[in-house]
């Protein structure tokens, strides 16, 4: 937390550097900086620090230093309640800076940015709130505002049609693309927004030198990630795999169009959170939802092939999780693949040692090696030479379910490994409900 709020400092001390002193800074940032450092009890703390944002709300153009406060009173709330309370209907405590701080917890998709390193948008952000110059942006607002008036709803586009029926333009006259979220070795994926009606989504440009399958029962050849996606979209439904809405095909790429959970971030900066480690009640809560999500996709048909943090969005609201990235996926097959994708820490070591794996034991081990990761913030295995060796470094203070539903999963011989309902009823999982 003391790292994310430095970050957020950072950015006015680059605005003295650039334009000179602001006494602003001086007003908010050192008071807030001293109750940071006090050492008084938590609850204590979080008064204090939602009372210091009452306060600053109450000043014009102080809208930035009492989110900061928001934001840290929410963060210290829901680590103390293990989400609880974060995202429920009511809110059992009339205290209005403690509402305030649940009511803009999408505030955090801006500091989890800045944790992935993007230090510009702070900079451009502060210059504009300090200067006046534009109006803050609409996540930052305190109170919930009238929306604007939808514009008349275009032509509709047809998903999938060929880019000599749909361009670049055409698609952006349905659909706002924003800021870049993350890149790959099989496109980007951008924050957008659906025209029409406001939904926020995750627009995806993936390039057109890629695979192409025939889903069962089907005549025709999709690119790989659009058929796998559509494969796991269809009725019935699982929650923790995301959606995929609708795609194109324009003349330089595929457009995929998905649902994207608001707020979230991605597994590796929520661990972040945590110090790299999660408490054995919050990856009993991600894990379960995984092995759900895993198992819907086999059941589909689909292998994932590349489970890992960066491709799992967490919900800061409800904890509900979502399987993403199918771009290293492939059709499930009944007999062992002979070639493999994805991330080679990753990899099952029947891979390494005989060049075939099969779907579900190659599944179970991925998730295994998650665990590991979420429960002690490393990775088990570094080299190649660690996962044929399949020696499970020690992680102290775990529950003895925990430790050996974990060695379970990251057994060397593929076999062995449990089945999918077998996780789900393991009693580690059990507990967590």
């Amino acid at each position: 937390m003391a790292d994310i709020v430095r970050l957020l400092f950072r950015g006015y001390r680059r605005l003295r550097k650039t334009h000179g002193r602001v006494k602003k800074q001086e007003n908010w940032c050192l008071p807030l900086a001293k109750l940071l450092c006090s050492n008084v009890k938590k609850d204590e703390h979080r008064e204090d620090v939602l009372n210091l944002g009452t306060e600053f709300v109450s000043r014009r153009r102080w809208f930035y230093a009492a989110h900061i406060c928001y934001v840290i009173g929410q963060m210290e709330l829901r680590l103390q309640q293990r989400f609880k309370l974060i995202g429920c209907n009511s809110c059992p405590d009339s205290d209005s800076a403690l509402i305030k701080a649940l009511e803009t917890v999408e505030v955090h998709e801006f500091v989890l940015s800045l944790t992935s390193g993007l230090g510009q948008p702070d900079h451009q952000f502060c210059e504009l709130l300090l200067r006046g110059e534009a109006e803050k942006p609409e996540w930052l607002k305190l109170h919930r505002e009238k929306a604007p008036r939808t514009p008349p709803a275009a032509k509709p586009l047809h998903a999938g049609a060929s880019w000599t029926q749909i361009s670049k333009q055409e698609f952006l006259s349905h659909y706002t693309v924003g800021t870049l979220l993350g890149s790959g070795s099989f496109g980007s994926v951008y924050d957008g927004t659906r025209k029409a009606d406001g939904k926020r989504v995750a627009v995806k440009y993936t390039f057109k030198k890629t695979r192409f399958v025939t889903i069962p029962g089907e005549a025709r050849r999709l690119p790989v990630e659009v058929a796998l996606m559509e494969m796991v979209s269809r009725p019935p439904r699982c929650e923790y795999v995301v959606k995929l809405l609708e795609w194109f095909e324009t003349h330089s790429s595929f457009v995929l169009v998905m649902e994207r959970p608001f707020p979230c971030t991605d597994l590796l900066n929520f661990r972040k959170l945590h110090k790299g480690r999660l408490p054995e009640p919050v990856a009993q809560t991600v894990t379960g939802q995984l092995v759900r999500a895993a198992r819907h996709c086999c059941n589909c048909g689909v292998i994932h092939r590349d489970i890992k943090s960066e491709n799992v969005l967490v919900n800061l609201l409800t904890m509900e999780v979502k399987l993403i990235d199918f771009g290293c996926g492939d059709l499930l097959k009944a007999e062992p693949y002979s070639e493999n994708a994805g991330t080679p820490v990753f990899w099952p070591p029947e891979w390494l040692l005989h060049q075939t794996y099969s779907a579900v034991p190659a599944s179970v081990w991925s998730l295994g090696v998650l665990l590991f990761q979420m429960l002690s913030g490393d990775l088990p295995f570094k080299e190649d030479e660690d996962i044929v060796d399949s020696y499970v470094p020690f992680i102290p203070g775990l529950s003895q379910d925990c430790y050996n539903l974990l060695m379970w999963c990251l057994d060397l011989i593929p076999d062995d490994r449990p089945a999918f309902e077998e996780i789900l009823s393991h009693d580690w999982l059990k507990r967590s409900g």
